[in-house]
């Protein structure tokens, strides 16, 4: 693989040296705003299910949304363990890199997550015959917030053939509640060297324009001129993400 160089001339100036490289592939997910009309939403699963007298109802919000008109929400509802969210299937060659993301919130003046209500981003890996080789889930929302951007990158195992990504809410607790809203879900293939390039542009594109902090640190910490390996950035402990990378990382459930 080609080695692929970022180098920090200064505090202000940010240059990436190679040329651009042409990625395996854009966005997958089909209908990933849920703008299209209908219910469920179209190009996706929805699913729930309890083991009390409760339940997670489904429902398109006009109200809230990301990006766009329109998000999906999920509510808790009765009590004891409940789960439930949408689903989209999207095919995988073992060996890909898998970058997956969606944007959850969950509103501080009407029915906020709380209790043990978690909302999360989730992936499986799975073979020919739908057996679960690995999940992955981001951290969870567990409590009001503002719009926050999920993430999950990570190796498809052997043996795969598809990646099933999830939006989804769930608790354990008895007395649980909230709503939480999903919208945007991404999901990009390609190799370790394309997720580098991609997680950089979008890092590097944000926190340019919102403040100049970051390319302070990035020069501080990176001396000025000091040549960077990008393909490191795609690993989920590497410590320049966890200085800039607000969303969450996938762990393995």
């Amino acid at each position: 693989m080609t080695k692929a160089i970022l180098r920090i001339f200064g505090i202000f100036s940010v240059v990436l040296i190679l040329s651009i490289p042409v990625y395996a592939s854009d966005n997958l997910v089909i209908n990933p705003g849920f703008e299209e009309s209908g219910w469920p939403p179209a190009s996706w699963d929805q699913w729930d299910g309890s083991t009390g007298s409760g339940g997670v109802s489904g429902s398109i919000s006009t109200s809230v949304a990301h990006s766009g008109a329109q998000s999906t929400a999920r509510a808790l509802w009765g009590t004891g363990g409940r789960w439930g969210g949408y689903t989209q299937d999207v095919a995988v060659t073992e060996g890909d890199f898998v970058r997956a993301s969606g944007w959850l919130m969950s509103k501080s003046d009407n029915d906020p997550l709380a209790d043990g209500a978690e909302a999360y981003i989730e992936v499986k890996f799975l073979d020919s015959g739908d057996s679960e080789l690995e999940v992955y889930s981001s951290t969870p929302l567990t409590e009001a917030s503002t719009w926050v951007r999920h993430v999950i990158e990570e190796e498809a195992p052997e043996g795969s053939v598809k990646a099933r990504f999830s939006f989804i809410l769930s608790t354990d607790d008895e007395n649980a509640s909230g709503t939480a809203y999903f919208d945007d879900a991404y999901i990009r293939i390609g190799t370790a060297e394309d997720l580098a390039y991609d997680h950089i542009y979008y890092e590097m594109d944000k926190y340019y324009k919102e403040s100049l902090d970051f390319t302070v640190r990035a020069a501080d910490t990176l001396s000025n001129t000091a040549d960077v390996d990008i393909s490191s950035y795609v690993t989920i402990s590497d410590s320049w993400r966890s200085k800039i990378v607000t969303t969450s990382i996938g762990q393995r459930r």
